[in-house]
């Protein structure tokens, strides 16, 4: 951030219209849409929206995504400042690659990305709808790293337990509370996949032995195991194997 206020100050010609600051839109009369602008500038006639980005990897030229995002953040821009400018663009600024990404933010453009997200909410409108009426499967959540930023915890099936009490529930283990029950069964799912790890290990030792040895049982202080030799065949080609099995 200190290279990018070097490499641009002063700032000539630019009088910085807000900062950090919260935007609310319609998509249409019935689809809102709130977002934050990192930096809002006037320069002359056309106002310009900026937006800082962090990421160590930089994203190519095909993603759309934070370009559609400062697009609707334009559409705000333009419902609550219209009369102040003529034209409007949107600047990308990558700070770890020290590089700036500027569109000019065309009515056509406005009208393609405000269309494809009402259509998108219109789509979530109606799965949900289907979900209410009883088909679950049509509107599946799907947790990604948006989750966090997500303000329907609540209605989610993925994260709506954060706001229950902790139940107890009964059983043939007695008594017990569900958060309890949770932090157990992983518990156990550790110690069973250690156990696994562990078998598999000591399977290889033991093989070895047997086949050095040329045994086929061994015997411990209160158990024994019996082996028998197979012979392991891998296929690459299955779907060759079954025309000639067919033949024969």
């Amino acid at each position: 951030m200190a290279n990018h206020y070097d490499k641009y100050s002063p700032f000539a010609g630019i009088s910085i219209v807000a900062t950090e600051a919260s935007i609310t839109f319609d998509l249409d009369e019935q689809k809102k849409f709130r977002g934050f602008i990192d930096r809002l500038d006037k320069e002359g006639e056309t106002f310009i929206i900026n937006d800082y980005k962090t990421n160590k990897n930089l994203p190519p030229e095909s993603k759309e995504e934070y370009h559609e995002q400062l697009t609707l953040y334009a559409l705000g821009v333009q419902q609550n400042y219209a009369k102040y400018f003529t034209t409007i663009k949107a600047r990308l600024h990558y700070l770890h690659f020290d590089l700036m990404d500027e569109r000019e933010i065309t009515p056509q453009l406005l009208a393609t990305v405000t269309k494809k997200y009402a259509d998108t909410i219109t789509d979530i409108e109606a799965k949900k709808f289907a979900y209410n009426m009883g088909d679950k499967k049509c509107f599946e959540p799907k947790e990604n790293n948006f989750c966090r930023y997500c303000e329907y915890y609540s209605l989610c099936p993925l994260w709506a337990h954060l706001k229950f009490d902790d139940e107890v529930i009964g059983g043939e283990l007695g008594e017990k509370t569900v958060k309890g029950l949770v932090d157990e069964y992983v518990a156990l799912a550790k110690q069973e996949s250690q156990a696994k790890n562990d078998r598999e290990l000591i399977k290889v030792l033991l093989v070895e032995y047997l086949e050095k040895n040329n045994l086929l049982k061994l015997f411990g202080n209160v158990s024994k195991l019996s082996a028998s030799p197979v012979e392991s065949i891998s296929i690459a080609d299955k779907d060759a194997l079954k025309i000639v099995l067919q033949k024969l």
